[in-house]
């Protein structure tokens, strides 16, 4: 009775080191799936973490190239205004000198008139001119004749 009872001990121990051996694997089982659950999560931190850097890191590159284009766009707006205000000036000029070439071409035009006006005047007395003279020599000729 006290080696039934012996033995009945030993089934019983060994029930109770099997199921914790169960109960360990399963814990041990458990514990596997929690870490491999938590790797899972870290990585996708990482991932995640990753992708917010690689962003920030576009973000900061497109500011920076809308910067660089807002700059050439100014240098572009600068460059266009400061051309326009020599065009402007050369129009200027330009005004100032066609004013000047009207003005000399209306003094030439004045001149050329007064050229024409001095020829016309030329031909008249050439055209008037053996005339005077035929009445001088008439004039000349009765002065000695009255002598």
């Amino acid at each position: 009775s006290s080696e039934a009872a012996c033995r009945d001990l030993d089934v019983e121990v060994a029930a109770l080191r099997f199921r914790a051996t169960a109960v360990e694997e399963e814990l041990r089982s458990s514990l596997r799936q929690e870490m491999a659950i938590a790797t899972g999560i870290d990585q996708a931190k990482h991932a995640a973490l990753a992708e917010v850097t690689e962003t920030r890191r576009m973000l900061a590159a497109a500011t920076a190239a809308e910067g660089e284009e807002c700059t050439r766009a100014r240098a572009a707006s600068q460059a266009s205004c400061l051309a326009l205000e020599k065009l402007a000036e050369q129009d200027e000029e330009m005004l100032i000198v066609q004013t000047y070439a009207r003005e000399e071409c209306a003094k030439a035009c004045a001149a050329s008139q007064v050229s024409f006006a001095a020829g016309e005047e030329l031909a008249e007395y050439r055209v008037s001119m053996p005339e005077v003279v035929a009445q001088a020599e008439v004039l000349a000729g009765s002065l000695s004749t009255e002598e």
